[in-house]
């Protein structure tokens, strides 16, 4: 009762609801408004006598459970996220997907448009189409559960409005495969830093990097040699900054690498939000040592 917030309810009073199906259920949610100056936070909860008790705690804490309360997690806001919008009226311009948390709010608008008449394809086309801005696709099996696999890739890179993947499948195989048959123009960019130089090395143009962020300068030089065809200093680069790419990674990410940051003087503080936790003082010391070893490096 001490919360700002509201429970959003329609002209007759009542709380509005929204549905989601569930394998041989449906589960409930309440939508919730929280305002914090002129912004308007909507929320969903599944903490309702309509449901079972395993579905009532779908919301009760992000990142909490095993990866089916993450999926059902996934299903209650992408799904439910956009059917709550549409029972608000709201025409969102600009849709963000964090990590793949909202995920399915892109196969809830397909849902939608293949329901007025469309096939699937042309569905996926207009959802891509709805930014103006250029769409990277993500491939990070890792936060999503999820390997997206060279067939999709190359699917969606027919789409216009798509114009590059950051691949961090970790499949070498896989990576070499949408290099064979992605059309001209689309970009692939590694996501996993210790697997940049082998993925250049197939035809790759780049990465997305997290070293990037704590040693700029080698992690573009190591890049710009390996487009270039100077393997010998690509790899010298790559194995002097890779004990940090492996440090980056020793604890949940962004804790390493703001505790990087932080020790490197870019940032005022390493702290993190809950449930995250400051790094371990044994880790922070491997941590170190890479950078220092990074840095020897320049």
């Amino acid at each position: 009762d001490q919360l700002p917030l509201t429970a959003v309810c329609g002209k007759d009073g009542k709380e509005l609801r929204v549905t989601v199906d569930f394998p041989g259920r449906e589960v409930q949610l309440r939508i919730w408004q929280a305002s914090a100056g002129h912004i308007r936070l909507y929320l969903l909860d599944s903490d309702l006598p309509e449901n079972q008790d395993t579905d009532r705690a779908i919301t009760y804490q992000l990142y909490g459970g095993d990866i089916n309360t993450r999926i059902q997690q996934e299903l209650v806001l992408g799904l439910g996220g956009v059917r709550a919008l549409r029972l608000l009226g709201l025409e969102p311009t600009v849709w963000h997907i964090n990590e793949g948390h909202a995920a399915f709010q892109i196969l809830e608008r397909c849902r939608e448009l293949v329901a007025s008449g469309l096939d699937f394809s042309s569905a996926l086309e207009q959802v891509a189409a709805a930014t103006e801005l250029p769409v990277v696709v993500y491939n990070v099996p890792g936060r999503t559960g999820q390997d997206l696999g060279a067939g999709l890739i190359l699917e969606l890179a027919k789409i216009p409005g798509i114009v590059g993947v950051k691949e961090a499948s970790a499949n070498l195989d896989q990576i070499a495969t949408i290099l064979d048959g992605r059309p001209p123009g689309f970009a692939v960019l590694s996501g996993d830093d210790p697997l940049v130089l082998p993925t250049i090395a197939l035809g790759a143009d780049g990465v997305i990097s997290v070293v990037s962020n704590e040693a700029p300068r080698e992690m573009a030089r190591l890049v710009t040699a390996a487009l270039e065809g100077e393997m010998a200093e690509a790899r010298a680069l790559h194995y002097r900054l890779l004990p940090l790419m492996r440090a980056n990674f020793l604890e949940s990410n962004p804790v390493p690498v703001k505790t990087a940051l932080a020790h490197l003087g870019l940032i005022a503080s390493a702290e993190v939000r809950r449930p995250l936790c400051e790094m371990s003082d044994a880790n922070r010391q491997r941590l170190i040592d890479a950078l220092e070893l990074a840095a020897a490096s320049a």
